[in-house]
């Protein structure tokens, strides 16, 4: 799967984030699932995928930002980073959890939640434990699938 993620924040007074944020990021992703089918017209699935991030863009303030570093192995003395340091993971890998419901004999409607179970990238003014960064991602699809 081709999938384009990324985060936004509006510029918000009352935060230390005084800029206005996008960030645009696109990965490659091999997901493998069990799937489950419920009757005729439903089945469920869960298991993991493995993502490689194809290209990235930061922008701050409407501003496109220079590419941002990529990091390898988990940070040493993260609790002592700077607030403004910040890397990427070329490598992502999450669990996967997805529904379909088919309601034609060809199309499909989906809706998929996936979770980075390792961290993608560590940012210095992160809340979270050792400053990483997660991916969370929800999808809705619509499939038309080919064949019997």
């Amino acid at each position: 799967l081709y999938s384009q993620e990324g985060a936004n924040n509006p510029v918000n007074p009352s935060t230390l984030v005084r800029d206005y944020f996008k960030w645009n990021l696109q990965y490659a992703q091999i997901p493998v699932l069990i799937h489950f089918q419920d009757k005729k017209a439903f089945n469920f699935g869960a298991g993991f995928s493995y993502s490689r991030m194809v290209g990235e863009q930061l922008y701050a303030s409407g501003e496109p930002q220079p590419p941002i570093s990529i990091c390898s192995g988990k940070i040493p003395g993260t609790d002592l980073i700077d607030p403004e340091f910040l890397c990427l993971k070329k490598s992502d890998y999450g669990i996967v959890a997805d529904a379909n419901y088919l309601p034609f004999s060809h199309l499909a409607i989906n809706v998929r939640y996936a979770w980075s179970i390792a961290p993608m990238g560590y940012y210095g003014g992160s809340n979270f434990i050792n400053r990483s960064m997660h991916n969370n991602l929800l999808s809705f699809r619509l499939m038309w699938i080919f064949g019997n």
